[in-house]
C-alpha cells in the first residue's frame, strides 16, 4: 500500500486544523497523565464522584495524535505513523475486550 498524498489546498487546510487539534488534545492528555502520576484525581475526573478517564484511553489518544503529527500532507503516510495507528487500534480492541469480558460493572456509569 503506497499511501495517499494530499495535494489540494482545502485538504491541506483541513490537515492543519487536525494537527492543531492533535496538539491541543496532547496537552489535555499530558494533564490527565500527570493527574494519574501525581495521584490527583481532580485532573482525570470531571466530578469528584464521577467517571474517570481510563489510562488505556489516554494511551490510545496519545498514539493517534502522535501518528497524526508524524504524517504530513506533502508526503505519503510513513511507516511510523502506521505503526502508531495500529498500536492505538490494538489498545482499543484490548480495552473493548476488557470491558466485555472482565469488568464487574454490568453497565456504563455504575461503580
Amino acid at each position: 500500500m503506497q499511501g495517499v498524498v494530499l495535494t489540494s489546498t482545502p485538504l491541506r487546510r483541513a490537515f492543519g486544523v487536525a494537527r492543531t487539534a492533535a496538539i491541543l488534545v496532547l496537552v489535555g492528555l499530558f494533564t490527565v497523565a500527570a493527574g494519574y502520576l501525581a495521584g490527583e484525581s481532580g485532573l482525570y475526573r470531571l466530578r469528584p464522584d464521577g467517571p474517570s478517564t481510563h489510562p488505556v484511553t489516554v494511551a490510545m489518544a496519545a498514539l493517534l495524535c502522535a501518528g497524526l503529527l508524524l504524517s504530513t500532507p506533502v508526503r505519503k503516510v510513513n511507516g511510523a505513523a502506521r505503526i502508531l495507528f495500529l498500536c492505538a487500534a490494538g489498545l482499543a480492541f484490548a480495552r473493548l475486550c476488557q470491558m466485555a469480558f472482565f469488568d464487574q460493572a454490568g453497565s456504563v456509569g455504575t461503580s
